[in-house]
């Protein structure tokens, strides 16, 4: 295998340098004290990558299907269209700036415009020491991380039950329905409704966008991980939608997802291949495409790495991303 070394700040601006390491780390002969619960900022400024196998197709898509939230056909995939204005707390201030400078990175990498210095932050990273019962205090004292119970995609009760059950991360988001060809017209006592005068056999007329979106993670889970493993699990959560139930234990393509399934150590450090390309898959697609394009646009993101990064692709034809 190659080896490529690459600096923190040209992993995702540099396609070259974006070939992420999927093999398990190794262990480190110094032992970390068990009681160090803050993410670790040790190695991000230069990494090795591993130039890892590539996925058949079928392996693709299957997990896109077992890992990513499942849609209708004629759905679209919520995604940011504003710029990415991350927020994180509960840490150390230099790791919490490690990780707002990794998540602007990655919203750029998928074709994000930049957010202004002075932004109104839309995505919140918060780590709470004991999550259970600093939940309640935190939206006391901060309601609108909740937002509309209406439009957020999941009940404050199941928060509540994936913090109790000891979940390592819970994510939520704010999602609007907005419509391609003007405002949305909105009733007094009625539901949103859209007026167009467009029509389509490939793409709708409404789409679904995040208006802001949170990821909790338990502090005391976070022993030996990286400021880039935090950063970039929650970049998943924050820009994608990863099925919240999904069966990690059979999941054998190396994504940052399964972080806290195998830990840190036996982790790749930063997002792999797979979890590259399906958000430059589905950050491609127009804002009202269907999911069924889905898999194409994953596809063609994924044959589009193996082509720039030179190593040998996945068998067969792969379809264009639109």
């Amino acid at each position: 295998m190659g080896r490529v070394a690459v600096t923190l700040a040209a992993i995702f601006l540099s396609a070259t340098a974006a070939a992420a390491q999927e093999s398990p780390q190794q262990e480190s002969p110094q032992q970390e004290s068990p009681q160090h619960t803050q993410p670790k900022t040790t190695s991000t400024n230069e990494i090795e990558v591993l130039v890892p196998r590539r996925l058949e197709k079928k392996e693709l898509t299957g997990e896109i299907s077992n890992l990513y939230e499942w849609r209708l056909f004629q759905e679209t995939v919520p995604r940011y269209f504003e710029p990415l204005c991350p927020r994180v707390t509960g840490v150390e201030d230099k790791v919490a700036r490690m990780v707002e400078m990794r998540l602007r990175a990655v919203a750029d990498y998928v074709g994000l415009d930049e957010a202004k210095a002075d932004c109104s932050p839309n995505a919140f990273v918060i780590v709470l020491d004991e999550p259970t019962k600093m939940f309640d205090r935190l939206i006391a004292k901060r309601p609108g991380l909740l937002g509309d119970y209406r439009t957020r995609d999941l009940h404050v009760r199941a928060i509540r039950g994936a913090l109790k059950a000891g979940k390592p991360l819970v994510a939520w988001n704010q999602i609007d329905v907005r419509n391609i060809d003007g405002p949305m017209i909105q009733d007094i006592d009625g539901p949103p409704t859209l007026r167009t005068p467009s029509s389509s056999r490939l793409r709708t007329a409404g789409f679904q966008a995040k208006s802001f979106s949170v990821v909790v993670f338990d502090k005391k889970q976070l022993a030996d991980v990286e400021a880039v493993q935090m950063a970039d699990i929650a970049a998943l959560h924050l820009l994608a939608s990863p099925r919240r139930y999904a069966d990690l234990d059979s999941v054998t393509t190396p994504t940052m997802l399964t972080l806290f399934r195998n830990g840190p150590r036996k982790s790749p450090r930063e997002m792999t291949d797979f979890d590259r390309a399906y958000l430059k898959g589905i950050y491609a697609m127009r804002e009202n495409d269907w999911s069924s394009r889905v898999n194409r646009s994953v596809l063609a993101a994924y044959q589009a790495q193996c082509i720039e990064e030179g190593v040998p692709c996945p068998q067969g034809p792969v379809p264009a991303g639109k």
